[in-house]
């Protein structure tokens, strides 16, 4: 195991930050919004959109909405230069529906759990 630089310690912290910012129990969709740089989106890949400026918030509220209870769970990183790697899961009830660009999912009322890989540059 090797030890994290101080930069790469800084960009693990950010994105927890980032990630704590978008739970169901600390939501801040401006705080979410104002961590991304000048010109960065976010990039939903299985919706097949990016967003960019104060649209980012979306992603946070439309999942928040779907998923009151959302908690994402942060595995593992991996870093290279200021390329941060995520493994996680996302966790929660389906409680309202799902809007993503090409359709609207309804509401299951299950509890669902979906392993993700998150990329930051």
């Amino acid at each position: 195991m090797s030890v994290k630089t101080k930069p790469q310690d800084r960009n693990e912290q950010l994105i927890r930050r980032l990630y704590h910012l978008a739970e169901a129990t600390s939501k801040d969709t401006q705080k979410f919004v104002a961590l991304f740089a000048d010109g960065g989106y976010f990039y939903d890949v299985a919706g097949g959109k990016k967003y960019y400026g104060s649209d980012i918030g979306l992603t946070v509220d439309v999942y928040a909405a779907a998923f009151p209870d959302m908690h994402r769970e942060l595995d593992s990183f991996y870093f290279d230069d200021n390329v941060v790697i995520v493994e996680l899961s996302l966790n929660g009830t389906h409680k309202g529906d799902l809007a993503m660009p090409a359709e609207r999912f309804p509401r299951r009322e299950r509890k669902c759990t979906r392993r993700a890989v998150m990329s930051s540059i």
